[in-house]
Order: C-alpha cells, then sequence, then structure tokens
C-alpha cells in the first residue's frame, strides 16, 4: 500500500516507542500540546539520512506504507521527507488529526529548484482555528509546528525564527539568519494547497516524481551522504566524510565542532553512536561517492 492512502496501519506502539513517548498520553485524543510533543520528538529521533545510497542496508526510498514503517520504526533507520513525512502523516491521521500532503520547492544557492523536491503536512487540530505547518524531513525545520499565519515571526524553542510571506499565489517559508539578521528563503509552495480539504488533498503516491529526482545521479543525494539529527540544543550532521557538531543551534554563543572522518570504520562508529543507527544497517556503506563529490555539496549543513 501506498503511504497517505488514508487507512489506519495501528502505529502508535510502534511509533510511541520510537520517538519515546507514550501511547496513552498520546492516545487520549488529538491536541496542540501532543503535536507539539510529537514534532519534536521525531526530530530528536529519527534522522533525516540518505544510506542507502552510499550501500547502507536496503533499497532506494519506495512511497510503500508497511516497508516504510519497517525500516523507520522497527530497523530504527532514518529517510528522506518522502518517507519521513509520508509516515508522520500516516500516524498523525490515525490519532485523530486532519493531515495535507503539500508539495514545495527548496531553496539553494541558485535560488528555488525547478521542481518540487520536498512534501511537508498541513495539520488540522480540533479546537484550534489555525493550520499548523509540520516538517520532520527537512534539513533543519523548526522544532514545533509553525502557525500558517502570514507576515508573523515565530520563534521555536530551540532558537529559530521562521515566517510565512505571500508572494502572489505563493507562499515562502523564511527563517532569520542570526550572522546578518535578515530573513533568508527556504521553500516556497502554492498557497492555494495548503488550504484545501484534507480529504481532496493528494496522496503520496503523487509525489513518486519527486522521488525519482532524489534517486537520480546527478542528485546530490546519490552524490554526497548527508544524515542529520536535532535537538533543542545541538545539530548533528554528518556530510561525506566530515562530521559536524553545532551548539547552541542559534544564539551568539552557538558554536561548532567539525571532524574530518578518516575511514568508513569512522564513520560508523559516528552513526551507531551518535545517531543510534543499528551497525547491522551499515554493513555495505562507503564513502567512495562522497569522496568525489564536490567540496561545497552540503558544505553548509
Amino acid at each position: 500500500r501506498i503511504l497517505g492512502e488514508f487507512c489506519t496501519m495501528g502505529l502508535t506502539p510502534r511509533y510511541a516507542d520510537r520517538v519515546g513517548l507514550s501511547p496513552q498520553e498520546l492516545n487520549a485524543g488529538p491536541s496542540l500540546c501532543n503535536l507539539r510533543l510529537i514534532t519534536e520528538a521525531h526530530l530528536r529521533a529519527i534522522p533525516f539520512e540518505n544510506l542507502a545510497q552510499h550501500g547502507g542496508r536496503g533499497g532506494p526510498a519506495t512511497l510503500d506504507a508497511e516497508g516504510t514503517a519497517e525500516k523507520l520504526l522497527d530497523r530504527r533507520r532514518g529517510g528522506f521527507c518522502f518517507e519521513l513525512n509520508g509516515l508522520l502523516a500516516e500516524w498523525l491521521r490515525e490519532l485523530g488529526y486532519g493531515v495535507l500532503l503539500v508539495p514545495s520547492f527548496v531553496h539553494a544557492a541558485n535560488g528555488f529548484a525547478p521542481r518540487p523536491t520536498h512534501v511537508f503536512l498541513v495539520v488540522t487540530v480540533p479546537g484550534e482555528v489555525c493550520r499548523f505547518f509540520v516538517d520532520v524531513g527537512f534539513g533543519e525545520p523548526a522544532c514545533r509546528p509553525l502557525r500558517l499565519e502570514y507576515d508573523v515571526e515565530q520563534a521555536t524553542p530551540e532558537g529559530m525564527v521562521s515566517r510565512f510571506v505571500k508572494k502572489a499565489d505563493d507562499v515562502v517559508l523564511e527563517w532569520l539568519d542570526g550572522a546578518t539578521n535578515e530573513f533568508r528563503p527556504r521553500l516556497r509552495f502554492e498557497g492555494r494547497r495548503a488550504f484545501v480539504d484534507a480529504a481532496a488533498g493528494p496522496s503520496l503516491a503523487e509525489f513518486e516524481k519527486g522521488l525519482e529526482l532524489v534517486h537520480s545521479p546527478e542528485s546530490p543525494f546519490s552524490q554526497k551522504l548527508v544524515v542529520t539529527l536535532l535537538t533543542r540544543e545541538r545539530k548533528l550532521t554528518v556530510a561525506g566524510d566530515t562530521f559536524k557538531q553545532t551548539f547552541p543551534r542559534f544564539g551568539p554563543e552557538s558554536r561548532k565542532t567539525v571532524q574530518k572522518l578518516k575511514s568508513t570504520k569512522e564513520l560508523r562508529s559516528i552513526l551507531v553512536e551518535s545517531f543510534e543507527i543499528p551497525c547491522g544497517e551499515l554493513e555495505g556503506l562507503t564513502l567512495e561517492k562522497s569522496q568525489e563529490a564536490p567540496n561545497d555539496l552540503w558544505g553548509n549543513k
């Protein structure tokens, strides 16, 4: 079955165990408080990663619901936005939230990508008037849901400041760059897509083309290994043969340590100890393609 086809899988016990939350508390009913707990716990426990494209266990990412649940929850791996946000959408629906999948264009050094290669969630919470932007599948999203309101600066507990800006028919998500004190674009999406009824929204099957772009040989994900895990205080990133830790993540006291990984053995050790990825998932992992990739690829991660 494809992710996002609006039928439940009984995910709560497995998902709650994976992210370290109480099933009893979550089963009390959907609330904004619980949505905040889920979002932050997800980012803290399940990394964004592309290990399979660099020899890690398993084939390419798919939109298959059971296969994705087995990978993320049972094998304790991470994945791409389609996997991370797709499976979270399944679980939130199971818990009683309304969920929309929304395609978006990622901003990079050369501007916005020409095609939508990212998907995020718009979540409705019973009793709340506002809709909420939720993203657990980006390199560094906000650690809590953001209200879908325009031109309002929203600070989240890790120190990130975000805002949504209307640009004609599109909406741009921006974040405040502490070094320049200026807002920088992160994602762009069609505004209308975030406000349709959840039942009228797309299923994840409609994002197959985006997944194909991620898997293409020209994709940066195919060229270089990247693994990211976030807490309020710390950002952990492996980009090729470099391990970076940023703490605290924002503010004048933020600092970064950089460690060059000298071997695949050292890489595997970091992934096990710092990202808690089981060693059995890393047996075929290699840095070969990463070492051939341009130095500036993921250089700012």
